[in-house]
């Protein structure tokens, strides 16, 4: 898992990919493609790089929810890790007193992980990449500082 975490990683940030800085919604959407690509990969990869894609945001993004791109990316990641609870956790918190409601691909954020939820035939997963694994952070941890020796 580490190795594909690093390769995904790797091939982002060769691409131009930013993991320093402040990260626009542009750059949060161009991880989002990197982690979860299109194409049909296996249902199980697939949700393991949506665990990789939480865990690189996570890392990412403040701890305060400052601007909401970050936790869309966030909250589609987790629906397809099949990660509900969490995914809606999100989406209420990033909502709450605020008059406008946030939108997830053009839904209210709640809506948009019901919806989700409803449609998903997979049985739940047994186990899920720890938030806490030492090897992503420090991979990320690394790649970001590599990113920012090659920026001077």
């Amino acid at each position: 898992m580490a190795a594909l975490f690093h390769r995904v990683l790797n091939a982002y940030v060769s691409g131009g990919g930013r993991l320093s800085g402040r990260l626009s919604g542009t750059d949060y959407y161009s991880l989002q493609r990197a982690f979860l690509p299109a194409d049909g990969a296996d249902e199980s990869v697939r949700q393991d790089r949506a665990d990789m894609l939480i865990l690189a945001i996570e890392y990412l993004r403040d701890d305060q929810i400052k601007y909401l791109t970050p936790v869309a990316v966030e909250i589609q990641a987790l629906c397809a890790a099949g990660r509900y609870v969490y995914a809606r956790r999100l989406a209420m918190q990033a909502t709450s007193g605020s008059a406008q409601p946030f939108l997830v691909c053009g839904q209210p954020a709640v809506e948009y992980v019901e919806t989700q939820r409803k449609s998903d035939e997979r049985p739940p997963r047994p186990h899920a990449l720890k938030r806490s694994n030492a090897d992503f952070s420090r991979l990320l941890a690394l790649a970001s500082n590599a990113e920012c020796q090659l920026q001077r």
